[in-house]
């Protein structure tokens, strides 16, 4: 067993694949832990919370995959050079998701894997929260650039050109969304914007209404253009009567009519 973020967590082998038992039940991140199950079709492996003796553990099956550490290790120049641009593609799109803190992701070489057929490249991601545990952009690209030997490493700030992650080019209009009772109006000009109850979590807190998730949607502002990201809400987020998904934002037009669980909300801009 080693131990992983401190003494916080415990990695150990777990039959099929890897496990990370938590010390204290505490640590461990609904919100993330279901934003994680809603997404398809990216570089995170799936992550399965079970028990062991009253404590909370982690499980991600790698069976059918192997270390990016053994890949690298035995490739040519031209393969090295290629699986580290799939791995470094990876880590752009886990990022670019906005709402997944990278200082939970696992970047270790031999706990990053790799399909051997399609050379798909799987991230273990931690959906816990530590107090006081914090790592930026530099801090992630300096642990890669040691273990890669490649001093020079930078991770794209973008590599695809989907709503989530477009780059901003230009200074936006403002937009306006009023809940139809009045109750609520937020005004987003250029940042996204996170909407839900947890105050110290959103940049828009919608209170008294517990059909409403801590950290329900996301307003992206995208090349002058807004978009609406469902984040793993239990209840829903819907634009024009249209479910929002977390892969899938939609964009918002003057009047469009979004749901936020069971609140009505009318957008102008």
């Amino acid at each position: 067993m080693k131990e992983f973020l401190g003494k916080q967590v415990t990695e150990e082998e777990h039959g099929m694949g890897i496990a990370y038992l938590l010390e204290n039940n505490e640590l461990f991140y609904d919100i993330g832990y279901k934003v994680m199950q809603n997404l398809e079709e990216t570089y995170l492996l799936k992550c399965h919370r079970l028990k062991y003796n009253g404590k909370i553990k982690l499980v991600y099956f790698t069976k059918e995959y192997v270390t990016a550490e053994t890949v690298l290790a035995n490739a040519t120049p031209e393969v090295k050079e290629r699986m580290i641009a799939r791995i470094l593609d990876a880590f752009t799109q886990i990022i670019n998701l906005g709402f997944l803190d990278i200082a939970y992701v696992d970047n270790r070489l031999d706990n990053i894997y790799v399909d051997p057929v399609t050379e798909e490249v799987k991230i273990i991601y931690l959906p816990i929260q530590i107090p006081g545990v914090t790592k930026n952009k530099n801090t992630f690209e300096n642990e890669l650039k040691a273990q890669f030997e490649m001093p020079n490493l930078t991770i794209p700030k973008a590599a695809t050109q989907n709503p989530a992650v477009i780059e901003n080019t230009e200074t936006p209009k403002q937009l306006t969304i009023q809940s139809l009772d009045g109750r609520f109006v937020f005004h987003i000009t250029d940042k996204d914007f996170v909407l839900g109850k947890s105050r110290d979590k959103v940049d828009g807190e919608i209170t008294g209404n517990p059909a409403v998730s801590r950290v329900h949607c996301k307003i992206l502002v995208r090349n002058r253009s807004y978009y609406i990201q469902d984040l793993g809400s239990s209840n829903g987020t819907f634009l024009n009567g249209k479910k929002v998904t977390m892969t899938e934002p939609l964009e918002i037009q003057d009047g469009s009519r979004i749901r936020i669980a069971n609140l009505e909300f009318v957008a102008r801009g």
